[in-house]
């Protein structure tokens, strides 16, 4: 009886093993809809039938003895396995949908850059909506790891440059430049993967380089039939989303807000449509990750910021969210300079992204139309004006019961005009109610002829106008809002960041004033890099050594303080014990060299000749 329980449970573990290994086989080409499928077969004469017709519905030419598409298919994914980590990285996945490259360059080893692959494509017999030529580029992160497909837009040069050598760049454009000196090729390849295509002025993510990238990985999508799935009774029911990297349109407006002395600004993203990922019966998912960035005029980031949220929803909610829409608010702080913002919105779960950008000027007049004003006294939200919040919609389209509503920053006496754009006719806004230097207002929309209106602000012997918005006879629905708040509102936070940003503009002295005012037991660990850079900036090597070298764990930036701190200060045995440390993350010809030198001048020139043939070994594989 035991041989016999033996027997069964070894056959059912080989089937279980044996379809194991085909779904791991086909991971990169099984779509999401035939996974689901697959997995709620129940008995192995069904799971062969479905393998069966898997290879048939992917058969370029039934009528011949074999499958050519599975012959290929199996011959690339055996490169992909020995050659590149696998049919599931991302260059086996490239590989088994495009096949074998008309050219790869490879560079590694270089101080500069990081290890890097450009896999060159032209079509021939290819029969897709690809571009004729691309430049598909895959680099290691850091130097570490394996080979990723790099996004032009969503990384940048930066990316592409070694840790030892990243901080010679202040800005994404000179980290630009800095490659194409010695790399003009990776350079162009990281603006777009269609050659000549793209800028580096503008770092937002490319749409055509989205398109193309969408269209790679939906290949498995686009030569499957999928009809043969209604042969098996799992198939209804199944919500897809399918892998791809596209663009979407939609609204983002962009306004100045002010809490406790503190300059913000707000955002509100309203994203075309939202895909969700079925979870369950009634349950849906969208994985959504929005990152805010700051820039100074020059192209320096000053802060970036980012949050995910995760929308679970019935299917009644997620109704609404299709039917009405949704917008995502949040706020970034500013310091009183002129400067950009960029937001790039992305849903993670349909492989989708949205982004937009404004110049924002630090002398522009503060003010802000939405739909109503509410009083808030505990924490911070998007487009907050002291204890008063503006509710915002981004299609600014008011319907006939909407009122009117915002606030605008006045020292004097205003007069506050609804201009109709076409007729000129002016509604003077009576209902105002003044908060320190902050004037709310409400208008009913019924009270004024439909059409397209801007707000006419008169103070002080000036007078600015609003954006534009609309006016329409009938209710308008409005879209769901979920916002990013700060429901504490701690103020130290918020000086950090300024500090933050002031040190990112170049501005030292003024970086250092903010971050002192922060109490020693609100400083956290994140925020030593920030200080550390500021008093080295400033020349305040001892005061960097102090704050840095009790931490325990040092990382890669902490370390590079700490080692050309001791330099300054001419502790070179301090110096050198820092810069062995930094040798660990990154073996390079620089960091050979400095210690090299670093040991001849401490009298070893023992240790002082391995290091500089290390160098030397390094520089010649370079040249090479």
């Amino acid at each position: 009886m035991k041989k016999h329980l033996f027997l069964i449970v070894f056959l059912l573990s080989s089937l279980l093993i044996s379809e194991d290994k085909w779904l791991k086989e086909v991971k990169p080409i099984i779509t999401k809809s035939e996974l689901k499928v697959y997995k709620s077969l129940k008995t192995e004469e069904e799971k062969e039938k479905f393998r069966e017709y898997f290879w048939k519905s992917r058969d370029p030419d039934p009528q011949t003895p074999v499958n050519e598409y599975k012959v290929e298919y199996y011959k690339r994914a055996k490169y992909a396995k020995e050659k590149l980590g696998g049919i599931n990285s991302d260059r086996g996945r490239v590989y088994i949908y495009l096949g074998k490259p008309l050219e790869i360059k490879t560079y590694r080893g270089y101080e500069k850059i990081v290890s890097c692959e450009l896999w060159i494509y032209q079509r021939k017999n290819r029969k897709d909506d690809l571009p004729p030529f691309m430049n598909l580029l895959f680099y290691k992160p850091g130097d570490m790891g394996d080979y990723r497909l790099f996004y032009p837009g969503i990384q940048t040069a930066f990316d592409l440059l070694s840790p030892s050598f990243i901080n010679h760049a202040k800005s994404r454009m000179e980290a630009f430049r800095l490659l194409k000196m010695d790399f003009p090729e990776l350079a162009q390849a990281s603006l777009s993967v269609i050659p000549m295509e793209g800028s580096p002025l503008f770092n937002i993510p490319n749409s055509s380089s989205g398109r193309v990238i969408s269209k790679i990985f939906s290949i498995p999508e686009k030569i499957v039939n999928k009809s043969y799935l209604s042969l098996f009774k799992a198939s209804s029911g199944i919500v897809e989303v399918e892998y791809s990297f596209k663009e979407i349109y939609g609204k983002l407006i962009f306004n100045k807000s002010e809490k406790a002395g503190f300059n913000f600004i707000s955002y509100s993203i309203n994203p075309d449509h939202i895909i969700f990922s079925q979870k369950g019966e009634n349950h849906f998912l969208a994985k959504i990750q929005i990152i805010a960035r700051l820039e100074n005029l020059k192209g320096n980031v000053l802060l970036e910021k980012s949050y995910r949220a995760n929308l679970k929803v019935s299917r009644k909610r997620k109704e609404e969210i299709e039917r009405y829409g949704v917008t995502f608010n949040g706020f970034i702080p500013v310091i009183p300079e002129n400067v950009n913002l960029k937001i790039f919105f992305y849903n993670m779960t349909s492989k989708e992204y949205f982004t937009g950008e404004a110049k924002i000027d630090a002398s522009a007049p503060v003010y802000c139309i939405g739909f109503n004003y509410k009083y808030t006294d505990k924490g911070l939200s998007p487009f907050q004006y002291e204890d008063i919040k503006i509710i915002v919609n981004p299609k600014l389209i008011f319907g006939k019961d909407d009122i009117v509503s915002g606030v605008f920053k006045s020292n004097g006496n205003p007069f506050l005009f609804l201009v109709n754009i076409d007729s000129g006719e002016k509604h003077k806004i009576k209902d105002i109610e003044k908060t320190g230097n902050f004037y709310f207002f409400k208008l009913k929309a019924s009270s004024v002829p439909e059409g397209g209106y801007f707000l006419s602000i008169k103070d002080n012997n000036r007078e600015f106008k609003t954006k534009s918005f609309a006016i329409i006879p009938y209710k308008k629905n409005k879209p769901i809002i979920l916002e990013k708040e700060d429901k504490n509102f701690n103020i130290f936070k918020y000086i950090f960041y300024l500090g933050e940003e002031y040190l990112n503009d170049g501005k030292i002295k003024k970086a250092i004033s903010f971050l002192k005012k922060i109490p020693e037991t609100f400083r956290e660990r994140g925020m030593l890099q920030i200080y550390g850079r500021a008093y080295y900036l400033n020349g305040n090597y001892e005061k960097v050594i102090n704050l840095i070298e009790p931490i325990k764990g040092k990382d890669y930036p902490l370390l590079a303080l700490l080692a050309n701190s001791y330099l300054k200060i001419n502790n070179l045995k301090k110096a050198a014990y820092y810069f062995e440390k930094i040798r660990k993350y990154g073996d390079t010809v620089a960091v050979n060299n400095k210690l090299g030198a670093l040991y001849f001048s401490l009298g070893d020139k023992k240790k002082a000749k391995i290091y500089w043939e290390r160098a030397k070994k390094l520089k010649s594989k370079e040249e090479k």
